[in-house]
């Protein structure tokens, strides 16, 4: 992401791994580039401090004001539209981004850059298992912040209350249908009584609105929109699919 006080315009560069550097040659510059060059086969240096500081601008002049993280690329499910049947060969752990480094993302963006929201995403960000740390340290920095997750919701029934009092605001839950079949044959896993359990889970914690996210395919489960919003429904959603 480079980003000039005096510039109307910024681009992300997103990686699996980022670093911050700073060039005076840029005119005071902040950038934050993939980890993933020659030098990163060197020992990394000691970060330097951002010093710039305005809101985060498109080139039509647009402020983003929510910050979206990529915690993993791993999933637990192999949805049909979202990646083979087989996986995918999976970035070393070495190459994702620390919990440390970010809470300190998180806190530049919201410090310095103006957003107010966080969500977080994967892959599967549940897969992460400081995921509770992540959001603990974000949240003592910026309690003001909300911080929200995008799941899956298998698991999440384990780790709801533990991520509520962490300071995790609500999750968004990705689910085509609730019809037992369809659910296999789109994920390619027999897992739908996980997730919603893990739905379950995630209302007793207090993890509150819940908003259910449904692709929906021509010939494959366009037909089941009905049952999965009479569901939705049913658990006190309005008609925007919120829970």
């Amino acid at each position: 992401m480079a980003y000039t006080a005096d510039s109307a315009r910024s681009q992300l560069i997103a990686g699996p791994l980022l670093s911050t550097l700073s060039s005076v040659d840029n005119n005071g510059a902040a950038f934050v580039t993939p980890q993933k060059s020659e030098t990163s086969l060197k020992s990394r240096r000691k970060l330097p401090n951002i010093t710039n500081s305005g809101p985060l601008l498109d080139r039509w002049g647009r402020i983003a004001t929510d910050l979206r993280i990529s915690l993993t690329d791993k999933c637990n499910l192999r949805c049909i539209y979202c990646m083979p049947a087989d996986g995918l060969q999976w970035l070393p752990k070495e190459n994702l981004l620390s919990a440390e480094e970010i809470a300190r993302l998180a806190d530049i963006a919201v410090s310095r850059l103006g957003v107010e929201e966080i969500r977080f995403t994967g892959g599967e960000p549940l897969v992460r298992a400081d995921l509770v740390d992540i959001i603990s340290r974000i949240h003592q920095k910026h309690p003001e912040v909300p911080l929200s997750i995008t799941t899956n919701g298998i698991g999440l029934d384990k780790r709801a209350t533990a991520l509520a009092e962490a300071g995790l605001a609500r999750i968004n839950v990705s689910l085509d249908t609730i019809c037992r079949e369809t659910f296999a044959e789109l994920t390619r896993r027999d897992k739908l009584e996980a997730v919603l359990k893990g739905i379950d889970g995630a209302a007793e914690a207090g993890l509150w609105p819940i908003k259910i996210n449904a692709v929906l395919m021509p010939g494959l489960n366009d037909g089941q929109a009905p049952e999965l919003l009479e569901w939705a429904l049913k658990g006190g959603a309005d008609a925007s699919g919120r829970r």
